[in-house]
């Protein structure tokens, strides 16, 4: 039987070249370069835990995604910035 399909092997070293040059695009971040954002940069105001019909997680994820997406949209966060320490925004 003849066919025009590429064998496993071959589409494996393809995607594993391709693969190998997407990562040689990419540069290494240090994480001690990178900014963590002040708890005091972080709205005053948190969601409304006691009157939700959604469960905290869901609540605290939708008040951070707004949070970012707001400051990202503003210019007052950049995306190559760490969020501050769960047990800083914890207290």
């Amino acid at each position: 039987m003849v066919t025009n399909a590429k064998s496993n092997q071959e589409c494996s070293e393809e995607n594993g070249s391709e693969h190998l040059q997407h990562l040689k695009d990419k540069k290494n971040i240090e994480k001690s370069s990178l900014r963590r954002i002040e708890i005091n940069e972080m709205p005053k105001k948190l969601p409304d835990f006691k009157h939700s019909s959604i469960t905290k997680d869901h609540a605290l994820s939708q008040w951070l995604q707004t949070w970012i997406s707001n400051g990202l949209n503003e210019g007052k966060l950049k995306p190559d910035e760490l969020l501050p320490k769960k047990v800083d925004i914890a207290n």
